[in-house]
């Protein structure tokens, strides 16, 4: 999936974005969402599923991922 599609999805929102040439700036927390959503996508998830788990408590990602892991196994 490319990133013009987490951009547009929502899920991935700039630090900021120059006006004048539509530059999109990303901080280390920007980065580090980024990594956690092409993580989720490795594993398979859509995006809607990545956007529930994204902002999610630690606990309910773990019990997903858990699943995940499950239905792989099976």
């Amino acid at each position: 999936m490319a990133d013009s599609e987490v951009n547009s999805s929502g899920l991935l929102v700039p630090a900021a974005v120059d006006r004048s040439t539509g530059y999109r700036w990303y901080g280390v927390a920007e980065l580090s969402r980024l990594e956690r959503i092409r993580g989720l996508q490795r594993l398979g998830l859509p995006l809607r599923r990545i956007a529930e788990l994204l902002d999610a408590p630690e606990t309910q990602v773990r019990q997903a991922l858990t699943e995940i892991r499950g239905g792989h196994q099976a």
